[in-house]
């Protein structure tokens, strides 16, 4: 039992460090100014070490759902174009996102100016 325990401790811990470590790049984002620091419309912003097979949901501020994006397999690196679920860009502001899979959730908040 304690050899099962350990085990389960284990997977469970990788899932934190995982979650841990998701990152959006970048942030604050500001597609019209073509630098490599700010992001540009072509590159979007990069959701980075993300778990398996889960979603990214992004709000805003006052908590409408702005955009949901499928995490499919095993792909770590996911990227929002800067458009809501209606393909329109969304304005300048702070958004909020969660990250949600079978093994956790994680929040965050990012930053879009136009």
């Amino acid at each position: 039992m304690k050899k099962l325990s350990l085990i389960i401790s284990i997977i469970f811990l990788g899932a934190v460090v995982c979650f841990a470590e998701i990152i959006v790049t970048p942030n604050p984002w500001v597609p019209e100014d073509n630098k490599t620091k700010t992001g540009n419309l072509t590159d979007g912003m990069v959701f980075r070490n993300l778990p398996d097979n889960g979603e990214i949901l992004i709000y805003t501020i006052t908590g409408n759902l702005v955009k949901t994006i499928q995490i499919q397999g095993t792909i770590d690196t996911e990227i929002w174009n800067g458009k809501n679920d209606n393909d329109q860009y969304v304005a300048s502001g702070v958004y909020f996102w969660i990250v949600k899979s079978h093994s956790g959730t994680k929040t965050g908040k990012l930053i879009v100016i136009r």
